[in-house]
């Protein structure tokens, strides 16, 4: 592992650190890089389950620094930008991290192939239109992504999960800088059996095509997880990526990306920006299909360049800064904008595409539907059943009959619900019985709606205001059939996705946490009550 990041032709300079906190535990991180110093003030924290989160920061230092840093468990990795400079974090074990400068001014985006993919004329025809009214639509706020590795890439990157949550998070924070509607939504990673040919063409086509006889699971597990993308991450260091086309329909839709670009550089966001059909800075492809005004930004002027633009030797010093953002004329970055209204637009590209490509594969990112028993105390949690009070309701995904959960653990639990049973919304509950002293039985209200064609939300939660935690003994769970079909309402012609996350803040030896989405930067005034 060591050798591979000290192999990358990104690599400028490596040290190793040991990180004896958690991010988790303070609002401010202070950052020593060797020669230089910042200081990371946190602006996000998402959680995903005990010890797993990713922690977001603004750096002071002038020039719209940035730290993001997936955490799980004692593994860190993560990405820093401050004074102009570009550091990767990856875990090396026994709570050690490689602290790796990079530089990805001369390295190659692509093989020379792509350019006969950038030379062709490509069609919008298979572009579906969002105001067309499909009850068995997605609404295009959400693109569901797979994402598959080898094991040379397993091997290379440290905790391979977590540089693919890092993946995911740093391309949805470059929509947020960029005022991009839709987010991705990883449902499903998994290292495939592939053994690399060491030909970034060869292994994408591989990947793509189905029956050739190499990587055929890909696509069974895309069926079975309603993934709308797909991306292979490779240790391939020749190149930083590969779509297989730009405007892909869902045959093509599939891309490579090998590790070490993947972040920081946002090879993960480039690639996936060519499927959803966003061409580079016109400097480097001038082709004006699928839309004129779908290219990256290249500002030599003000050095930087957008997420989907290629360097260019004239910039100051020989390379451009690519920031976090796609090209938006109604964005600017330190002061300058990041695009033109006739060229440089890949924030409307993604937009007007999304509803197209998140229908790929129809109810993806569903609601997984799932809530976690959460071990906060200091002796195991006995779980001694969990049991339904409705034919149509079940559970899955957990040990049965009885299980433990020891401190500092969780086990989710998954709803399963018999659409064929129900005609119209009904409730629900999970009853979970235990060994907590002051709550021996939990009810978690399961409330199902089945299909109803009006564009209503999922369902919005709110704390109900109760003086004492402990006395709420009802938690609230909404489900939709089919998944995720009508999840926003309609404003200024888009649906705004909304997505709650329900916690129980009791303060016994059981926490638990209801899930069925993710946070959304837009949020409308729109709940529903907490039982």
């Amino acid at each position: 592992m060591l050798a591979a990041f000290m192999d990358e032709p990104t690599t400028a300079n490596i040290s190793y650190v040991k990180i004896t906190a958690s991010p988790e535990e303070t609002d401010a991180i202070f950052l020593d890089l060797g020669s230089v110093t910042a200081h990371a003030q946190r602006t996000q924290l998402a959680r995903r389950g005990y010890r797993d989160y990713t922690w977001f920061g603004a750096v002071n230092d002038g020039q719209n620094g940035s730290v993001t840093f997936v955490v799980t468990g004692k593994d860190i990795t993560g990405t820093i930008r401050a004074h102009g400079r570009l550091f990767a974090v990856r875990p090396i074990g026994g709570g050690y991290h490689a602290l790796i400068e990079q530089d990805f001014g001369t390295m190659p985006e692509h093989p020379a192939e792509w350019q006969q993919i950038e030379n062709r004329e490509i069609s919008r025809e298979h572009l579906r239109d969002a105001g067309t009214y499909d009850p068995f639509a997605d609404d295009g706020s959400v693109i569901d992504i797979l994402v598959a590795y080898t094991p040379a890439a397993a091997a290379a990157a440290g905790n391979i999960n977590s540089l693919i949550q890092l993946s995911v998070d740093e391309t949805n924070q470059a929509y947020a800088n960029s005022s991009i509607f839709p987010t991705i939504n990883l449902v499903h990673s998994y290292q495939t059996a592939y053994v690399e040919s060491g030909n970034f063409v060869t292994d994408v086509d591989r990947f793509r095509i189905p029956g050739d006889g190499f990587m055929d699971e890909v696509h069974g597990l895309r069926n079975t997880h309603k993934a709308d993308l797909c991306v292979l991450i490779l240790n391939n260091p020749s190149f930083c990526g590969l779509a297989s086309t730009i405007l892909a329909d869902e045959t093509e839709a599939f891309c490579g990306v090998h590790w070490s670009c993947s972040t920081g550089n946002f090879s993960f966001g480039h690639e996936l920006g060519h499927l959803q059909g966003c061409r580079h800075n016109p400097e480097a492809d001038p082709t004006i299909t699928p839309f004129a005004y779908g290219h990256g930004l290249l500002d030599i002027t003000n050095d930087f360049r957008t997420v989907m633009s290629y360097n260019d030797g004239t910039c100051p010093g020989g390379s451009c800064l690519r920031v976090q953002h796609f090209s938006n004329p109604d964005v600017n970055y330190f002061g300058n904008t990041t695009g033109s209204n006739a060229t440089h637009d890949n924030a409307r590209v993604i937009d007007e595409t999304a509803f197209t490509m998140a229908n790929f594969r129809t109810g993806g990112s569903s609601s997984p539907d799932v809530f976690t028993i959460s071990n906060l105390g200091t002796a195991t949690l006995n779980i001694t059943g969990i049991s339904t009070n409705q034919p149509w309701l079940s559970t899955a995904d957990h040990p049965a009959p009885t299980f433990g959960i020891n401190p500092g653990s969780g086990q989710s639990v998954r709803v399963v619900i018999d659409w064929t049973m129900l005609a119209a919304p009904a409730n629900g509950d999970v009853i979970i019985a235990s060994n907590d002293p002051d709550e021996p039985s939990v009810r978690v209200v399961i409330t199902a709606i089945p299909d109803i064609p009006t564009l209503s939300g999922r369902g919005y939660l709110r704390n109900a205001e109760q003086p004492d935690h402990r006395q709420q003994r009802r938690r609230t769970v909404f489900a939709r059939h089919p998944p995720r079909r009508f999840a926003g309402d309609h404003r200024a012609g888009r649906f705004s996705r909304r997505f709650f996350q329900l916690e129980w803040d009791k303060p016994a030896l059981v926490d638990y946490v209801s899930h069925t989405g993710r946070n959304a930067r837009r949020q409308p005034d729109c709940f529903g009550d907490v039982v």
